[in-house]
């Protein structure tokens, strides 16, 4: 990015590089186990719940939801 001297990173998936200093765009694809937990059994919350703490969702300039 510093070699073409990018204005804006974007990621379809909720991963960030640890030091981008730039603006960036992510796409989030299912928010839903945030929203309605009530709706999924214990196997797929740990799993799901680990995919979203993975996520950089507050690092990124503007996530995008498609959930």
């Amino acid at each position: 990015m510093i070699k073409y001297q990018a204005d804006l990173y974007y990621s379809p998936e909720p991963i960030l590089p640890d030091n981008l200093l730039i603006p960036s765009i992510i796409t989030v694809h299912d928010i839903s186990p945030l929203i309605l937990p009530g709706c999924f059994g214990p196997g797929i919350k740990i799993v799901l719940s680990i995919y979203i703490k993975k996520a950089n969702i507050r690092k990124s300039t503007h996530p995008i939801t498609v959930s």
